[in-house]
């Protein structure tokens, strides 16, 4: 006996397989493309338990090279000049690298639309860990 052929079935899969994927796209208002705005009050919730901090800078150290940097320390007048500028609702870390290959963390106020207000307060000289680091943190061990 002659075998049905498979490749109508499996084109005929796809077919549907890609219409429904389209339809529930549209349907839920789903974007394939990144999303490029962002509303923003300062009064989001950004709270996560220590157990998990812990677990994200755990896999971060597991990852890096020896001597890399694990995080900065930034006073609170220096952040404190950010948040207190006009429509400043937020601040965005952005990740840098010095031309000596140091990364850094550069950091600039955001407004309401979570636009980046530049012409305020930016800062980028936190004291790198190493070598300023807490030797009894559980975000260091």
């Amino acid at each position: 006996m002659k075998k049905p052929a498979r490749a109508p079935f499996i084109a005929t899969a796809m077919v549907v397989f890609v219409v429904a994927f389209l339809l529930l796209c549209i349907r839920s208002d789903w974007r394939i493309t990144a999303q490029t705005s962002l509303q923003i009050t300062g009064h989001e919730n950004h709270a996560i338990p220590l157990t998990e901090a812990a677990k994200l800078t755990a896999n971060f150290r597991a990852s890096a090279s020896p001597g890399s940097v694990l995080g900065e320390t930034f006073g609170r007048d220096a952040i404190q000049s950010i948040l207190n500028q006009p429509n400043c609702v937020g601040v965005r870390i952005y990740y840098g690298r010095k031309s000596d290959s140091t990364p850094v963390l550069v950091l600039v106020g955001v407004d309401a639309t979570s636009s980046d207000l530049t012409a305020g307060p930016l800062d980028e000289t936190g004291f790198p860990c190493p070598p300023f680091c807490p030797s009894s943190s559980p975000l260091n061990h």
